[in-house]
């Protein structure tokens, strides 16, 4: 069966692999999947899920901004940008390196949350244009980013 790829316009090729049915096609120009509104639902409901989780560790009742305030701001986009930096280091370790985390709280989902709540801290910062946090905190913080850089280099296998 060919159809015409609704992101491209080239012909869209049925699946051939196994447990795929008629209406699941593919664009080999583009890479356009089609998918089942099923799916679709059962992702969109899946992300939601997960963004209303993030939320709750974040921002939610008894979540981290009552332990730690809102010391993002005081850091801007580039404070941010360092824990972000902090927390693919461990999400590297975990995934890659196979290691087993040692800390309550600090599993590879724990890590992934953590990183889509500093994602959504980021854009705010970038949005309101807060890019380099307090004066006072931008020494510090462009301090711990060389470091941070040197250990880097110091440690790439």
């Amino acid at each position: 069966m060919r159809n015409e790829c609704p992101d491209c316009g080239n012909e869209v090729y049925d699946f051939t692999r196994p447990g795929d049915t008629k209406e699941d096609l593919h664009c080999f120009g583009c890479g356009w999947e089609s998918i089942t509104k099923t799916e679709r639902q059962k992702y969109d409901a899946l992300f939601k899920g997960v963004l209303d989780q993030v939320y709750q560790l974040a921002r939610g009742g008894g979540g981290k901004t009552d332990d730690y305030g809102e010391t993002w701001t005081r850091t801007g986009l580039v404070g941010i940008y360092i824990k972000l930096m902090i927390k693919e280091g461990r999400l590297r370790e975990l995934v890659w390196k196979g290691k087993q985390p040692k800390v309550k709280g600090e599993s590879v989902r724990d890590t992934l949350m953590d990183i889509a709540a500093y994602a959504v801290y980021g854009v705010i910062c970038h949005d309101e244009g807060n890019y380099d946090g307090e004066q006072s905190r931008r020494e510090h913080l462009q301090s711990m980013l060389s470091k941070i850089k040197e250990e880097l280099s110091n440690g790439e296998d």
